[in-house]
C-alpha cells in the first residue's frame, strides 16, 4: 500500500494511469512502501522505467537526491533522465524516469544461485557502482538484489534511493561496501556472512573470498582494485 494516498488503494491501482500528462503508467514492477517502480511509456513514444516516491513534506530534498543521482553517468549506474515533482491523487510524489531495465537478481535468485562467476560479476559491478556513487558524495543504503538490474548483458545499480549523509558518508559508505559483498556473497552460497572469518566463504573461490574479506573487513573502499 501507499503510506498517505488514497488508503483504500495499492500502488498497482494506479496502473494505466497518466503522470504530469507524459508517462503512461504501465505493469508496478516493484512497490517499496511509501516508492514505487513503473513499467511506463513516455511522451515521444519510449519506454521508460518511473519511480514514484510519495512526498512528506521532503520533496525539495528528494527532488535534489534525484538531480544529483542525474548527473552520475557510468554503466553500472541506472541512469535518471529526468525528475520532477508531481502530484497523484492531490498528493506530491517525487517521479523520477529511468532507463529501461529488465529482472532484478531478487527475482533470478528465487529460482536459482548464481555461479562463481555470475556473482563475481555482479560483486565488480556493483562496487564500480558505487566507486561513482561515493565520488559524489553519494550512499546507496540500498545495496540489495532487487536493487541489481539488467539491462542486456550490462549489471546496473538503481540510483533513485541515493542519499546525501554529510558527516556521516564515511560510515554510509563502508556499510554499501560491506552489504555488496554480503549480497554477492548470499547469490552465490544461500548464506549472508556473518562477517570476514564466516566460514562460508570458504565456498567461494579463493579469488571472490579474498575480495569479499577485504570489503568485509572494512579495509577496502568500493574502488580499490
Amino acid at each position: 500500500a501507499t503510506a498517505g494516498l488514497n488508503p483504500m488503494m495499492l500502488w498497482g491501482d494506479f496502473e494505466g494511469r497518466k503522470v504530469e500528462d507524459r508517462w503512461l503508467l504501465g505493469r508496478l514492477v516493484r512497490p517499496e512502501g511509501r516508492r514505487a517502480w513503473f513499467e511506463a511509456i513516455g511522451p515521444d513514444g519510449v519506454p521508460v522505467m518511473l519511480s514514484i516516491t510519495e512526498a512528506l513534506n521532503d520533496e525539495d530534498e528528494l527532488l535534489e537526491r534525484l538531480q544529483a543521482a542525474a548527473e552520475m553517468r557510468h554503466p553500472n549506474v541506472v541512469a535518471i533522465r529526468e525528475a520532477v515533482i508531481s502530484r497523484l491523487d492531490d498528493v506530491p510524489v517525487v517521479v523520477a524516469a529511468m532507463e529501461m531495465t529488465e529482472e532484478n537478481l531478487g527475482d533470478v535468485l528465487r529460482d536459482r544461485l548464481l555461479t562463481a562467476a555470475e556473482g563475481r560479476q555482479v560483486l565488480d559491478a556493483v562496487l564500480a557502482a558505487l566507486g561513482m556513487m561515493h565520488a559524489h558524495g553519494l550512499v546507496h543504503g540500498h545495496v540489495d538484489a532487487a536493487s541489481v538490474v539488467a539491462m542486456g548483458e550490462t549489471i546496473k545499480l538503481r540510483s533513485d534511493c541515493v542519499r546525501m549523509v554529510g558527516p556521516a558518508f564515511g560510515p554510509a559508505a563502508a556499510d554499501d561496501v560491506r552489504w555488496a559483498a554480503r549480497m554477492a556473497t548470499h547469490a552465490v552460497t544461500g548464506r549472508f556472512p556473518a562477517g570476514e572469518n564466516d566460514p562460508v566463504l570458504q565456498l567461494l573461490p579463493e579469488s571472490m573470498a579474498r575480495a569479499v574479506r577485504r570489503r568485509l573487513s572494512g579495509i577496502a573502499g568500493a574502488t580499490e582494485v
